[in-house]
């Protein structure tokens, strides 16, 4: 038996709250009803649903695997299985997942999202662009998609279609900061920078006081090496969009930039309150702490994004620069070679000697020294 608990019960009370958007207020009444019925598949996948909303990636895992069980043909068990992994950097189980909703649901949007951010951090632009068009055809009201697929576009290098998806989001009165930072990218690879400053200009004094276009006028001048000028956007943007993520996210990093750490660290608390399933954001917040040399509660921030994200390579080096700081030089071995990359490279060639003596043989420092010329010739993704 799989049915609902009575109506009065707390199942149906947190089901109440969240479609108030009430999600914290409604996880105790959801664990309360799985206690209290553990075989109930819809309990246990709305718990693992509030939770991952909440970014508690590892605590939505038990009550994921519990619906999964009990409800095997349901599609959101599986995206939310996909998803999980996706959140996690496990591109092959994510996909899976995400392929199973689909199999049960082809029209499942949210999957198909999945698949095309799958394929656009593969590189595969055009495969990105033609799942996005799938979607949008399922859910053509959807603004989020509109942009993604507007990002996707930028990416195949079609930026003519991209500003003509964007721009016209960027022109609703309350359109969201994320609207100005794809239009300002979109704008940007057609029209060159000097184009794309003028038009961001004209378009800023035709409506001076949306933060979307203040969001993009701030996303251009920080691509210009200008972020000093672009902090006062982004502050601007921030006092009239105080809660837009998108928004946050610029006016955090463009503080992170300048160095002014202790004015970045509330923001970063905003933003990941805010969206807290965005590694960017929980290992930014968790730099800044390090960079305050607040090291204990660093650490504790960059093991939760682990714990909550799954490991990359960049929360492990993070992590691994708090921990030599705090003088853990065997743990900090460890989320160095966690990490990889040139990270581990350039540990295993300038740190085994001090404190690893007896990793420090000729042989191994050579291999080091060669792979390291070899990563580096390869070019490095930005840190930011």
């Amino acid at each position: 038996m799989d049915g609902l608990p009575g109506e009065a019960s707390a199942f149906q009370a947190a089901l109440a709250l969240l479609r108030e958007g009430r999600t914290p207020e409604a996880l105790p009444l959801l664990e309360s009803a799985l206690d209290e019925a553990p075989w109930h598949g819809l309990a246990a996948l709305n718990l693992a649903m509030a939770r991952m909303d909440l970014g508690q990636l590892d605590a939505a895992a038990g009550p994921l695997a519990t619906a999964l069980e009990r409800l095997p043909h349901h599609p959101e068990p599986h995206f939310r299985r996909g998803r999980l992994a996706h959140l996690r950097g496990q591109g092959q189980a994510a996909r899976q997942g995400y392929e199973a909703a689909l199999v049960r649901d082809p029209g499942h949007v949210a999957a198909l999202c999945g698949l095309a951010e799958l394929a656009r951090a593969e590189g595969r632009a055009e495969a990105s662009v033609a799942l996005l068009r799938e979607a949008l055809l399922h859910s053509p009201q959807d603004d989020g998609i509109t942009l993604e697929l507007a990002r996707g576009l930028v990416a195949a290098n079609e930026p003519g279609e991209a500003l003509a998806l964007a721009a016209p989001l960027l022109a609703r009165e309350g359109a969201p900061g994320l609207a100005g930072v794809v239009w300002s990218e979109a704008v940007l690879a057609r029209e060159g920078p000097a184009g794309a400053r003028a038009a961001s200009e004209a378009a800023l004094a035709a409506d001076p006081l949306s933060p979307a276009r203040i969001a993009a006028h701030a996303t251009l001048l920080d691509a210009f090496g200008q972020t000093r000028e672009g902090l006062r956007h982004w502050h601007l943007a921030e006092a009239l969009a105080p809660e837009d993520v998108a928004i946050l996210s610029g006016l955090a990093h463009g503080l992170w930039r300048e160095r002014a750490y202790k004015a970045a660290l509330p923001v970063f608390e905003r933003a990941v309150a805010l969206a807290p399933g965005e590694r960017s954001l929980r290992v930014g917040h968790g730099e800044i702490l390090f960079r305050l040399h607040r090291l204990a509660e660093a650490a504790d921030s960059l093991r939760a994004t682990l714990a909550d994200l799954g490991g990359d390579e960049r929360t492990h080096a993070t992590l691994a620069l708090v921990l030599v700081s705090q003088g853990l030089q065997e743990e900090a071995r460890l989320a160095t070679e966690a990490a990889g990359g040139e990270n581990a490279l350039v540990h295993a060639l300038c740190n085994v000697g001090p404190y690893h003596p007896a990793m420090a043989t000729s042989e191994a420092l050579g291999e080091a020294a060669r792979a390291l010329r070899l990563r580096l010739s390869q070019g490095i993704n930005p840190y930011v």
